[in-house]
């Protein structure tokens, strides 16, 4: 994580010709072919060193988020409640996009208008303007989906000799069974609805 932080200030840094012409060659033909710098001008290797500084402030506070959160949940319980709040935010999202895609009256909350390409378009993207951002969220949401949907799946370990029916009897009788459905539909709803981007 340092050094990509290191690769990113150093490519922001003011380097004389001859160390840019070393390191990056197509970064100065770009600053000869389009700058009217003077022969011997320092530049960076980002030919848009603005746009390099934005990139780099977002991976900070993509850090600050992530140790943030690795700092505060470190219970099993904590954790769980963190995956759970994020499900039911993909859930609501999926519920709000498929409601929206049904009485879509071409505003996003049915108040605010959008593109003209965007009131024909094919696919589904809920409160989100591109449709790419809404996949992207479901494809991040749906791998916590099952995950917790494969360490909350009842148990149906027995002994080998247990009967089929036994073995089904125990799964039917289990208390996790019905919240254990209820995530199942809810990650296979996501699911469908990830596709329906068309992303």
């Amino acid at each position: 994580f340092a050094a990509m932080i290191a690769l990113a200030l150093f490519q922001m840094v003011p380097l004389p010709e001859g160390l840019l012409k070393l390191i990056s060659p197509a970064s100065l033909s770009t600053y000869a072919t389009f700058g009217n710098d003077p022969a011997g001008a320092y530049h960076p290797i980002s030919i848009n060193p603005d746009a390099t500084r934005r990139e780099l402030f977002r991976v900070l506070a993509y850090a600050a988020i992530f140790f943030v959160i690795i700092s505060h949940y470190r219970t099993k319980e904590q954790v769980h409640s963190l995956v759970k709040t994020i499900l039911a935010m993909g859930c609501f999202l999926v519920l709000f996009a498929i409601i929206q895609k049904m009485t879509w009256n071409g505003r996003i909350f049915w108040i605010y208008p959008v593109d003209e390409a965007l009131k024909t378009g094919a696919g589904i993207w809920g409160s989100y303007i591109n449709r790419n951002h809404f996949a992207g969220y479901l494809g991040m949401t749906i791998p916590l989906g099952m995950g917790l949907l494969l360490y909350s799946a009842p148990s149906v370990r027995a002994l080998p000799e247990t009967a089929l029916g036994l073995k089904v009897a125990r799964f039917l009788a289990d208390e996790k069974l019905v919240p254990y459905a209820l995530l199942f539909l809810l990650v296979l709803v996501m699911t469908a609805t990830l596709f329906m981007t068309f992303s």
